[in-house]
Formats: C-alpha cells, sequence, structure tokens
C-alpha cells in the first residue's frame, strides 16, 4: 500500500442510487484494520463495521448518508500506559452533491455542518473513508482503562487544599527560590 492510497475504500456508484433508500454494510479486512490502526495511532484495530443507509434529497440534486459504526479498538492507557481494549460505537450524517452545485466557500454559512462534500469525478461515494474519517473523530485522545486512577506521588507537592500543585505553580516556586537565591 503506498502512502496516497486509502486504507478501507468502499466506493458506492451514486447512479446506482435512485429514488428509494439503499442500505449498504461494510467490514474492513484484516490488512485494512492494521492500516487503519497505523494511521490513526491506535495499538491494534480488532474490527470496523458500518451499516450504512443512502438516500437522495434535494430533488435528487443530493445524497444523504446516514451511518452507524462499531470498532473494537485497543488504545495505551494515559495513565497506566497499559493497552486495553474499548469499544467505539457512533450514528453520523453526511451530504454529498455534483461538485458543480456545491456553494462555494464564500457562499456558505460559516458553521454550516449539513454542507456536502463532493461526490468524486467517477460519480462515486467513499464508504469507507467517509467511515474511517468519522471513526478517527470517535477515537479517545486520552484514552483511560476503565478503573484505572492516577496516584499522585508521594514527593509531590500539594497545595494547601490537599491538591497536587498545578506544574506551572511547581516551576514559579522554583524559578522564585533560585532568584532568592541569587539575590543573597
Amino acid at each position: 500500500m503506498h502512502d496516497n492510497e486509502i486504507e478501507f475504500s468502499r466506493l458506492f456508484p451514486v447512479d446506482k442510487l435512485r429514488s428509494h433508500e439503499m442500505d449498504e454494510r461494510i467490514e474492513a479486512n484484516e490488512e485494512e484494520l492494521e492500516a487503519l490502526a497505523k494511521r490513526m495511532g491506535l495499538v491494534a484495530l480488532k474490527s470496523l463495521e458500518a451499516r450504512l443507509r443512502l438516500q437522495r434529497i434535494h430533488s435528487g440534486e443530493m445524497v444523504e448518508v446516514k451511518g452507524h459504526f462499531e470498532a473494537n479498538v485497543v488504545q495505551d492507557c494515559v495513565v497506566t500506559l497499559e493497552p486495553f481494549e474499548a469499544l467505539v460505537e457512533e450514528e453520523f450524517t453526511a451530504y454529498f452533491a455534483r461538485p458543480d452545485t456545491i456553494p462555494k466557500e464564500e457562499e456558505m454559512a460559516i458553521d454550516d455542518d449539513n454542507s456536502p462534500e463532493p461526490i468524486s469525478a467517477n460519480g462515486d461515494i467513499d464508504l469507507g473513508e467517509l467511515t474511517a474519517q468519522h471513526l478517527a473523530l470517535a477515537i479517545d485522545p486520552h484514552p483511560r482503562k476503565p478503573g484505572a486512577t492516577f496516584e499522585v506521588p508521594k514527593n509531590a507537592k500539594v497545595e494547601a487544599g490537599g491538591k497536587p500543585m498545578n506544574p506551572f505553580a511547581v516551576l514559579a516556586e522554583f524559578r522564585s527560590k533560585k532568584n532568592d537565591k541569587k539575590d543573597k
């Protein structure tokens, strides 16, 4: 696989979509799971499966994709640094249109979440990449293993209320002591 290839590609030809809704189910194979895990900085990605419903909207000018995915991910805990498994599950909605029908950026509202993505020049929507992008957004950036708690080191400085001192407060105290020694 080259660097510019998509790890999990499932092309759906938009012409296949007529006036009724269509359901698609996609699942990543072992090679795709391994490549996606590498891309997303995971210890492993054990499974990724999505169910998608596609339909034409706005007089057929736009395609709405409603999806639900489940992924079994393995991440390192930020507290214990031990790998642990977690289920990531999410629903999403995305819109697609022919590039010539999408309003220019300056014509769109700044916070418009419903602005469509372009349908490829070949007339396809990549349902695999769409799912992978939503998975990347749903993964916990600070994963904590269930039951993992952070213990304050015994030699840590503590504020009057019993809370550990903010690292910047510790640095400020250190600088203050260093400046006091210079003044003497």
